[in-house]
């Protein structure tokens, strides 16, 4: 269950805007919101002292304090936690993620910005897959979630079980969810691994499961499958390092489904505990 709601913010319009998300879903589901803002610490001159650089240090806590404080005024927060750390946005989430168990972190993203860090390249490996909270992903322009409609798109390989196990969690905590799958393979729908296709149906009452073609760049294909009008809700997928969504949480396959995706996306695990 939810019980611990992670929101980065850099303060921007974007973040300020999509808040009300992490609102939405701690009023819905009863969760500590925690708000985390990641700071940098200016260039220190090497021959100040002790004091000079005290001074320098706890000015900067002190204007990320006023506009933390700021922040929370203008979104109407009033019980979150405040977390303020002097690092990069990757060590900060990382960092608070080890030390609290946060169960979801909520990232809003223009797509091409300090955030797509978090899912491409280097950070990939251990943000994504390394990480044991979920991510929920909301692109600039995609419609405010619907947390009633989520679609789980995977490769109904063996890998996915540990995640159906996360997404099951996941759909409890936000209440009744009307639960769709996109089967996405370049193989035929026979290969499906008998047990996932068997957990699935039984974990969420037969969900209708649709095949579709993603043998050549399986972002492509779910942003395709979009684009034709038939995503509602939000998107889940898992980031297990094996099979066909391997490719999925790369640098270049990662930002695109970031960038391109027309609906909020939620990143599953494989394990979690």
């Amino acid at each position: 269950m939810i019980q611990h709601i992670l929101y980065p913010t850099d303060f921007s319009p974007l973040s300020l805007n999509k808040v009300s998300v992490a609102k939405e879903l701690t009023a819905k589901t009863g969760a500590k919101l925690h708000i985390l803002h990641a700071y940098k610490l200016p260039l220190i001159d090497p021959y100040a002292t002790p004091d000079m650089i005290t001074g320098v240090l706890d000015a900067s806590r002190q204007k990320a304090q006023r506009e933390m404080s700021e922040f929370l005024d203008q979104a109407g927060i009033i019980n979150a936690k405040q977390v303020l750390l002097s690092a990069s946005v990757i060590e900060a989430v990382e960092a608070y993620c080890e030390e609290l168990p946060i169960d979801l972190i909520i990232l809003a993203t223009h797509g091409k910005d300090q955030w797509t860090e978090i899912f491409t390249g280097t950070f990939s490996e251990r943000i994504v897959t390394h990480t044991k909270p979920a991510a929920l992903i909301l692109p600039e322009y995609a419609p405010s979630p619907d947390f009633t409609e989520i679609t789980y798109a995977c490769d109904l390989k063996g890998d996915s079980i540990k995640a159906i196990s996360h997404l099951d969690q996941v759909c409890k905590s936000f209440g009744h969810v009307n639960l769709s799958v996109i089967h996405v393979s370049g193989e035929t729908e026979e290969n499906a691994d008998a047990n996932v296709v068997y957990l699935l149906n039984s974990t969420f009452n037969s969900p209708p499961i649709e095949l579709i073609a993603g043998n050549v760049d399986p972002a492509e294909a779910i942003i395709q499958w979009q684009k034709s009008g038939k995503g509602k809700g939000i998107l889940a997928v898992s980031s297990h390092k094996k099979g066909f969504f391997e490719r999925a949480f790369h640098a270049g396959v990662a930002s695109k489904l970031v960038e391109e995706s027309l609906m909020p996306v939620l990143v599953l695990h494989e394990a979690r505990g």
